[in-house]
């Protein structure tokens, strides 16, 4: 695929550093509870990190007009994993459901 950059990374400062050197059309992170930064204390997935993280992303899509989709995990409950401190930071939260087939 030409022009198609895919990173296997969870350092949220060494993911902002990248988008903002690349300027890539949009990004995908996936998924923001797997994202931590040093400069913060907490594991991934912690509400400070979740929220660091994300005020991050937000920053960075705003500054430079690129559209970021933040993909966060749901429970089997159908909720947003971790803190739902995220709802509220995005502009627009979708829900997909997927059939689990086994076959």
């Amino acid at each position: 695929m030409k022009n198609f950059l895919l990173l296997s990374i969870n350092n949220t400062n060494a993911a902002i550093e990248i988008i903002q050197d690349i300027k890539p059309a949009v990004v995908i992170i996936d998924s923001i509870q797997t994202m931590e930064s040093e400069d913060l204390s907490g594991l991934s997935g912690s509400i400070g990190q979740v929220r660091y993280a994300a005020s991050l992303f937000i920053r960075v899509a705003k500054t430079l007009g690129i559209p970021i989709i933040i993909v966060g995990h749901v429970t089997k409950e159908g909720m947003v994993a971790g803190p739902m401190i995220l709802s509220h930071m995005v502009d627009t939260v979708l829900f997909f459901e997927g059939e689990n087939s086994q076959r």
